[in-house]
């Protein structure tokens, strides 16, 4: 072995190397260790105070949790610029650790999407012709049907449906005033001013949007653009209020002051509207003779009636209908209230007033420049928490607000003098002097301080406020104030982002997944370390020291390169085990080959190495590129899996061949004897005489049979698809008792009355899986609040113990309830299921041209990619005909197409390694038939076929046993698709291959 000194130090450096990033992690974890024992001995401190006495027991381990939190947190703060680890501060090593995805430690991961629909209406000043509205219509259709550019489509459809005219004339304003362009635009120059401004615009909303979290204040956030779309992925690990994210991302940021009318100028308007709506409701009703108590002809004595009875309330409804909604602002002397607000409503009755008020017949009653608007929250005198105010805006000749946030300069949190938070604002200087015009204008009449459409509030302007200082109140919360500020201290969105795909994974899942991953990790490791020695005695020893040096480089690169580790990660790198010794099984299988034909043992291994290396290099490049397709085409904790494959697969090379060579020279070196069996596994399957070309026909017939079966299911019976392929919301909801699935689904299906649902069993008796398609175009908070709400009164009644909804929907602080959640937006499911055809495509076609290179001919590559083509047939059709058959999951999801690549990649590696042996033995007996050479070959390798296919599965049945329910279906597709590859590149690739060259040889022969 040449250089082995330079090889020898090469590995040490890279053994500290990753010791010395690893350690990074080791600290924090330490230092973290001390903040939940200071934070424990604050609770047990508080606990014991008169403070906490004094809380009510329905609070007091909310108190406690609190104290914990805050308290743990203050700890780690303090740390932050503490040196802990030689002139390391906290934050310096908790930059340098080895990063843990959102499924292992539990969080938020969430996909926007920024508006370029809506970008585009507001470059044409919302005033756009109906032909621009059918092509606009167009191009979002086909936008949410096959993705792509929406400007570029947006063009197409105009040169469709409106072709000759400008669509310059659908901008005028923009491009006149706004851009000041002179002379008219040809239709691709506006397209390009389009794109231009959206590209601007969506740049505009990722700053924004990453102010907005750097102020959040959650550790390791990750916040990034996805190339050549409108989307942005934000990853915010230990987030504990989804709800208060959602609205911190998707509210854009509209700040607005709006004078108002007064209670009193409306009141009439509000009287003929109630009579007009009585009018229609009782020409749409038979008339009917009242036998109830006559109602009183006084409006406000009926609605402060205490007579509930059904009869009363039936008469309340057919003479005041829109007041037994929209509650009248009175006094209670029965006056009118002064102020902006005109009534008060419960919020299920908000939607049915809203619509009355859109009526055209409705809206000719009030002032045109009318616009109603809802107080952002519930009274506050409201206990309920269920009772706004329904607010009289008074709108501007242009629709504009006479004063917007475009002109804070700056927001922060601060108190009254009665202590509730609220917000100190400073405008800019145009900001100021148009403050101070609007509220002397406004003098003893409210403004309104409007935020995304919502009135927070409506105070009264008692005289003219110069220098362009003002608070906002609203009856906050603290984190709502911090919140607020941070929005308009960040800025407006140019452009609405809604959420398109989300994610929400709760810490005890989080901890429950990396138990049962580290599980499956030691048991896989355990077993291949086991089965390494079995079968290659001593040589099995310096397999397994390369195999724990693996391990050591592969966790140190993911640290040093800041690599994510998820659970198909920690999966990848259990899978990496299994394929790390496919390297030394090969080489000991040709050491083994050379000692049978009587070679000394220092020759034997130096021949052995030198004719594995091109199987070795072929085979793993072929899984690398595999790796590199799911990197490129997956999402997340896929992309997570792809690193760690990849990077496993590297380091692998580097160890198991100079790691484990540098070991056998030491030995030889020092005299002592190198054993690569033992008396059971000496010749294992070493005098194999199959006849597999004889076999071939045979084969072909079986393997048409099985690929027909397996299709006729995916045809007619199809597959359970996850909701990344489908759509839709996903619950995992955990019981405090075992739950009937069948007694679960009907509860929940009689809730979620429309739209498509599905209920299983998922990971025990006491844990469900709930997908529904419920409402899946409105990925507003309101739909998530109405879906969420529907499930706790489907599921309330399961729990042994009263479970409010609180703690139902708390989804990162309780162990039952709502463990985890998933969003995925029609739009990124069509995304994804394109992508992962899109994968699988180029791994096939990428893997055919490098074996058609390597081999310097297209016949290997055809056969190849036909076993391939044969394992995954047979693997989707096992997920097919089993789906709902065997008692775990079985969904087709980004999980299962890594699962399908994964495969194609490790079934090209088992191929690769025969074709090479074909090509060798082609080499040294030329002059015989391939027929035999290819049966030799087949034969010679049946020892690292079987060894290798051993070793892979026993640390898969690992994972697929031991590695939790989230990724046993993962595991399940890699046994069946591993068992297909076996026996595809015996019975399929193999032989096609023999038979192409056949037809060849005997073309060659008809020609000569």
């Amino acid at each position: 072995m040449q250089n082995k000194g330079l090889i020898f130090w090469i590995a040490i450096v890279i053994a500290l190397s990753c010791i010395y990033q690893l350690s990074f992690t080791v600290v924090t974890r330490i230092e973290e260790g001390y903040a939940r024992d200071y934070a424990r001995a604050a609770v047990q401190n508080y606990e014991q105070s008169d403070e906490y006495a004094a809380v009510d027991e329905f609070n007091k381990k909310f108190k406690s949790d609190s104290v914990y939190t805050e308290r743990e947190k203050f700890f780690l703060d303090s740390m932050s610029s503490e040196n802990v680890f030689f002139a390391f501060t906290y934050k310096e090593c908790k930059e340098k650790e080895l990063n843990l995805g959102l499924d292992l430690r539990g969080g938020m991961n969430v996909m926007l999407e920024v508006s370029v629909v809506d970008i585009v209406k507001a470059l044409a000043n919302q005033q756009t012709s109906p032909p621009f509205d059918a092509a606009l219509a167009a191009a979002v259709q086909r936008y949410n049907t096959s993705g792509g550019e929406f400007v570029s489509l947006l063009g197409e459809a105009w040169n469709e449906l409106a072709p000759g005219r400008s669509l310059a004339d659908e901008f005028s304003y923009e491009l006149q005033y706004v851009r000041k362009t002179a002379g008219s635009l040809s239709n691709a120059e506006v397209l390009s001013i389009l794109r231009e401004d959206s590209e601007s615009a969506i740049a505009n909303s990722f700053n924004v949007l990453r102010n907005r979290i750097d102020r959040f204040g959650v550790t390791q956030p990750n916040i990034q653009r996805l190339a050549n779309s409108g989307r942005i992925l934000v990853e915010l690990p230990g987030i504990k209020e989804p709800e208060r994210v959602r609205k911190l991302l998707q509210g854009t940021a509209s700040l607005e002051f709006w004078t108002t009318y007064e209670n009193g100028e409306l009141y009439k308007a509000l009287t003929e509207a109630n009579n007009l709506i009585k009018e229609m409701q009782l020409a749409e009703t038979p008339a009917e003779d009242d036998t109830s108590a006559a109602a009183s002809d006084d409006l406000f004595s009926q609605l402060a009636q205490t007579d509930t009875s059904t009869a009363a309330s039936q008469s309340g409804q057919r003479d005041y209908p829109l007041f037994m909604a929209l509650n009248p602002a009175v006094l209670q002397n029965n006056s009118l209230a002064p102020g902006a607000c005109i009534g008060r409503a419960h919020y299920r009755d908000t939607a049915k007033i809203g619509a009355w008020l859109r009526m055209p017949q409705i809206q000719a009653l009030f002032p045109r420049d009318f616009i109603p608007m809802w107080s952002v929250k519930p009274m506050k005198e409201d206990k309920s928490g269920t009772i706004y105010e329904l607010i009289a805006i008074k709108n501007t000749a242009d629709g504009k607000a006479p004063l917007d946030g475009g002109v804070v300069s700056d927001a922060r949190k601060a108190f009254s003098n009665s202590g509730s938070p609220e917000i100190d604002m400073t405008m800019n200087s145009e900001g100021a002097r148009i403050w101070a015009r609007l509220t002397g204008e406004n003098i003893d009449r409210c403004v309104a301080i409007v935020l995304d459409g919502a009135v927070y509030s409506y105070p009264r302007v008692n005289q003219e406020i110069t220098g362009g200082r003002s608070q906002i109140t609203g009856n906050f919360t603290i984190p709502e104030a911090d919140d607020l500020a941070n929005v308009l201290k960040s800025g407006k969105l140019p452009a609405p982002a809604r959420i398109v795909q989300e994610a929400v994974v709760g810490p005890s899942l989080g901890q429950e997944s990396i138990n049962a991953g580290l599980l499956s990790f030691f048991i896989a490791f355990l077993l291949v370390l086991v089965y390494m020695l079995f079968f290659y005695n001593g040589a099995g020893v310096a397999a397994n020291v390369a195999l724990i040096t693996n391990v050591l480089f592969l966790f140190g690169t993911l640290a040093s390169f800041g690599a994510v580790l998820t659970l198909p990660g920690i999966a990848g790198i259990v899978l990496t085990l299994g394929m790390a010794v496919d390297a030394n099984v090969i080489i000991y299988e040709r050491i083994k080959e050379e000692l049978r034909a009587g070679k000394s043992l220092r020759l034997a291994i130096s021949d052995g190495y030198r004719n594995a290396y091109s199987a070795i290099i072929d085979g793993n490049l072929t899984t690398i590129i595999t790796g590199i397709v799911l990197f490129s085409f997956g999402s997340g904790p896929i992309q997570g899996f792809a690193t760690t494959l990849v990077i496993g697969i590297i380091t692998s090379m580097f160890t198991s061949i100079f790691v484990t060579r540098l070991l056998f020279e030491s030995q030889l070196n020092r005299g002592k004897m190198i054993s690569f069996y033992n008396r059971l596994t000496r010749d294992f399957l070493a005098y194999t005489k199959v006849d597999f070309m004889t076999l071939r026909k045979t084969s072909y017939v079986i393997s048409i049979a099985i690929a027909v079966i397996s299709l006729s299911f995916v045809f007619t019976k199809g597959f359970t698809y996850g909701v990344d392929f489908t759509g839709g919301r996903t619950y995992t909801v955990r019981f405090d008792r075992d739950a009937s699935t069948n007694d679960v689904r009907e509860a929940v299906l009689a809730e979620l009355e429309s739209g498509a649902t599905e209920v299983k069993q998922y990971g025990g008796g006491s844990q469900v899986k709930i997908t529904t398609t419920y409402m899946i175009e409105n990925a507003s908070d309101s739909v998530d609040n109405l879906v969420v709400g529907k499930l706790y009164r489907a599921l309330k009644p399961f729990f042994a113990s009263d479970i409010t909804h609180t703690e139902f929907i708390s989804t990162l602080e309780n162990p039952n309830g709502i463990i985890s959640s998933d969003f995925v937006g029609p739009t990124i499911a069509n995304d994804i299921k394109r992508d992962a055809v899109i994968a699988v495509i180029i791994a096939l076609l990428a893997i055919f041209l490098y074996i058609a290179g390597r081999f310097r001919n297209f016949y290997w590559g055809a056969g190849g990619v036909i076993g391939l083509v044969f394992c995954t047939v047979f693997t989707i059709g096992f997920f097919s005909i089993f789906s709902g058959v065997l008692p775990f999951s079985l969904d087709v999801d980004q999980t299962f197409i890594a699962a399908v690549l994964t495969i194609i990649g490790y079934a090209i590696n088992d191929a690769v390694v025969i074709f090479d042996r074909i090509r060798e033995y082609r080499t040294l007996y030329p002059k015989r038939e391939l027929f035999i050479n290819v049966n030799e070959a087949l034969n010679s390798t049946l020892g690292r076929t079987f060894n290798t296919g051993g070793t892979t599965l026993v640390v898969l049945i690992a994972i697929a046993i031991f590695g939790g329910e989230v990724i046993r279906g993962f595991a399940v597709a890699l046994v069946v698709g591993i068992l297909a590859s076996i026996y595809a590149t015996l019975f399929v690739s193999t032989p096609i291959v023999y038979d192409l060259y056949s037809r060849k040889s005997k073309q060659n022969d008809k020609s000569k």
